[in-house]
């Protein structure tokens, strides 16, 4: 339990995953002990260990991992002293709310039996040296799935600097741990600048050398070429012909190389918490050579510094992601690597986690003129909260005036124009996200010169607005009807009254 800024009490900045457990350690072996922590607070926090109390020593013998395990390289107690890994071990996560400890974990040294001799009589008694009994397994060791503990993190470091990359695995039999340099795609042949007479031909070439196979696309003055008429792309794009020069061909082109990026992605919401992609495996070919996929997610109008990557197996073609945010829209993307560089990224796709539709969205208008208006709404308050906003308007006198436009999550404005001058139209606002549309916010707006009826009153609070109104001007019409029938009738009967007697 920890304690928040405002003094009250509170379990949810900071909560475990994973708490370490009693283990008995074997001597002079591995031990790593678990601690998974997850913050929903701000900003980052730290993971420390304490054994009976006290911090433990990181360096040779004893680190952390980036997960936050634990790792004794070798579990270690001496007998000529009473220096032993062995006690009660607790992890300790803190951030700026405070500190949140785990349960005390007993760590105990296995005993391997140990056999003596006595003998004795009524004189003395004696004991032999000791025996140990050691059991070794019948057949071959069980088989254990490489696992990578620590993997290299991303740095930026300046020229002439040091950096230090570590890569612990785990493992049986014991794995080897190879190191690779990726690099990007390299031209082996590249476009040279030739000059040609109209009505000629020529030629462009472009080779490049990677793994996979680099995917190539050509660029006339900056914009992707589409070949057709007198360009041709053959021989996989590495050659581009233009024949019949004419001046419109005069132009700057380039050869750009790629990777070929992962193919058929699909994102499906499993939970609120949860997505899944999943995507076509390669060609056998290309599968030999990939080393691994990285996939790119962040949650919609993030920045580019707020996406997190993951790394994923080679023979994977499935991954869930976990501990999202509920009804929050994501953005994901993949990228295949070998051994010389990454793919071209793939395409962008959307999903949503399950959790609800976004709140109906507020906007408000402004009139232009007596044939436009412009409509401002308000955008949404965290990154992922909706999709986009779907404007809808149609006239109340003509019906037949009407129209619809999307826009993405970071758009708020739009400018209807062309118009019936000085006409009433019917304004509709919705947010949507992959679970759907919000409640309809409706309001009425009159284009009449100097005057915006949306202003003054808002007829959006339900859908029957429209009948509300009709109806009360025609209950008007019928009380005023009404008066005036009164009044002749009232003129009538007193013109055929009798006079009064004396």
């Amino acid at each position: 339990m920890m304690r928040g800024q405002a003094g009250v009490l509170t379990a949810s900045e900071l909560a475990f995953l994973k708490e370490p457990s009693d283990v008995i350690a074997v001597r002079d072996r591995p031990l790593m002990l678990d601690c998974k922590v997850v913050g929903e607070g701000e900003g980052p926090f730290s993971i420390t260990w304490r054994r009976n109390g006290i911090p433990v020593e990181t360096g040779a013998r004893a680190m952390v991992l980036s997960n936050g395990t634990l790792l004794i390289r070798n579990f270690s107690k001496r007998r000529e002293s009473n220096e032993t890994d062995a006690g009660q071990y607790d992890c300790a996560a803190q951030n700026h709310y405070g500190m949140l400890i785990s349960r005390k974990a007993r760590i105990l040294l296995a005993y391997r039996g140990l056999f003596r001799c006595v003998a004795s009589n009524i004189a003395n008694t004696r004991y032999s040296h000791e025996a140990q009994l050691s059991i070794t397994a019948a057949g071959s060791p069980i088989y254990r799935e490489p696992v990578i503990l620590s993997g290299p993190q991303n740095l930026t470091i300046n020229v002439h600097q040091t950096a230090i990359l570590e890569c612990i695995a785990t493992g049986n039999p014991r794995p080897i741990v190879s190191w690779s340099r990726l690099a990007p795609p390299e031209f082996v042949q590249w476009p040279q600048s030739v000059s040609r007479p109209a009505g000629s031909s020529t030629v462009f070439s472009c080779t490049a050398s990677g793994v996979p196979e680099p995917h190539l696309i050509w660029l006339k003055n900056g914009k992707l070429l589409t070949p057709g008429g007198n360009v041709k792309l053959t021989n996989g794009n590495t050659t581009l012909a233009i024949t019949h020069i004419t001046p419109e061909d005069e132009a700057i082109y380039q050869c750009i190389a790629e990777n070929k990026a992962p193919a058929g992605l699909q994102l499906t919401a499993l939970s609120s918490s949860s997505l899944q992609l999943t995507w076509d495996q390669p060609a056998a070919d290309t599968s030999q050579q990939i080393i691994g996929y990285v996939l790119h997610i962040r949650r919609l109008g993030e920045p580019d510094s707020a996406e997190l990557q993951e790394a994923i197996s080679k023979t994977t073609f499935r991954q869930q992601v976990n501990n999202l945010d509920a009804a929050t829209t994501y953005s994901v993307f993949l990228k295949a690597y070998s051994a010389l560089g990454g793919s071209q990224q793939s395409r962008t796709i959307m999903a949503t986690t399950k959790g609800g539709v976004p709140s109906s969205p507020s906007f408000f208008t402004k009139v232009l003129n007596q044939t436009a208006m412009q409509v401002y709404w308000e955008l949404p308050s965290r990154p992922g909260a909706l999709e986009g906003f779907r404007l809808e308007y149609r006239g109340v006198s003509n019906p037949q005036v009407h129209g619809q436009e999307t826009f993405p999550a970071h758009i708020n404005t739009h400018t209807i124009s062309d118009l019936e001058s000085a006409a009433v139209y019917e304004i509709q606002l919705v947010a949507f996200n992959g679970n759907g549309d919000s409640p309809v916010n409706r309001r009425l707006v009159s284009l009449t010169t100097g005057e915006n009826r949306s202003n003054s009153c808002n007829c959006s609070q339900s859908d029957g607005s429209m009948s509300t109104l009709l109806i009360g001007l025609h209950s008007g019409l019928a009380c005023i009807l009404c008066c005036l029938l009164f009044i002749l009738l009232g003129y009538k009967r007193r013109e055929v009254m009798p006079p009064l007697s004396q």
